[in-house]
């Protein structure tokens, strides 16, 4: 089972470091207020969905108050610690261990994603690369140098690292292996600074630079949900979020995010135009 999510160790939530968002400027709301605090990390689709969901909460009379952290443990313990009421997750292994916890997360959706080895097509069809076997073969004969830029979060989990050592036999060597933010992959492969990136396959980017996706083919990297988790005690916002969660597919997700990083549109506005196209919100003239 794959974990797409790397968790981190806790962290009391006086030491956590974040910043706030454009959410309510009050750090204490009155007693008769409905007050939640959404956490996401960086990246255009986590901020899709973070908006999403203060839009869509604010509508309905909450007062949100929205936080951006540098990386998923961080995002995690906030959690854990009660600095935010919501976030999205999309791990097997911490779906799993919540439920012994005060978490509700909700139910398995048409919105997932996966690991994906991608190439400039030009690239690999010069090589002859179309899997990640093919790919596997090319690097055990060691006659070609191929340098991989990879999300940070994504090639440290060490589910993914043991399937393709053990699934595929490969094993990419430290000094070919640049980490970086999860952005500038696809950038750094569609400029020639890379022949390999390591990424999700919810990134727009792979269709705005036409990359090629290299077939899995021994099916070691399954799609996992993405999906809110919820403090217990506001459950009463699982109706409303699942309105959300009901009209996304991947395919969606990548259409708006195509919107935000290809055509440089306003996350914001973005997100709100989804809602109202999803007769969630009433559009205002």
């Amino acid at each position: 089972m794959i974990i797409l999510t790397l968790v981190g160790w806790f962290i009391p939530w006086e030491k956590l470091s974040y910043s706030q968002g454009s959410g309510s400027s009050k750090d204490l709301a009155p007693a008769f207020e409905r007050a939640v605090t959404i956490g996401a990390k960086n990246g255009t689709l986590s901020a899709l969905l973070l908006k999403m969901t203060g839009i869509l909460l604010k509508d309905q009379g909450y007062t949100v108050k929205e936080l951006s952290f540098s990386d998923s443990g961080l995002l995690r313990s906030a959690l854990e610690a009660g600095v935010i009421d919501l976030y999205w997750e999309s791990a097997y292994q911490l779906m799993e261990e919540d439920r012994a916890r005060e978490f509700v997360w909700l139910p398995e959706n048409k919105l997932a994603h996966k690991p994906v080895f991608l190439m400039k097509p030009s690239q690999a069809s010069e090589w002859k690369i179309q899997t990640i076997s093919d790919l596997a073969e090319i690097i055990q004969q060691n006659k070609i140098k191929i340098k991989f830029a990879a999300d940070k979060e994504l090639i440290l989990n060490k589910e993914l690292v043991r399937n393709l050592s053990n699934g595929y036999g490969l094993v990419i060597p430290e000094k070919d292996l640049v980490l970086v933010e999860s952005h500038q992959i696809y950038q750094a492969l569609n400029e020639n600074h890379m022949q390999v990136a390591i990424g999700w396959s919810s990134d727009s980017r792979i269709q705005g630079y036409d990359l090629l996706e290299l077939a899995d083919d021994r099916l070691l990297f399954p799609s996992v949900p993405i999906t809110p988790v919820i403090q217990q005690e506001i459950h009463d916002l699982v109706p409303l979020v699942s309105k959300i969660v009901d009209n996304l597919t991947l395919e969606k997700v990548l259409e708006l995010q195509y919107e935000v990083d290809i055509q440089g549109k306003d996350v914001t506005k973005v997100a709100r135009k989804f809602l109202i196209e999803s007769n969630l919100l009433l559009k205002r003239e």
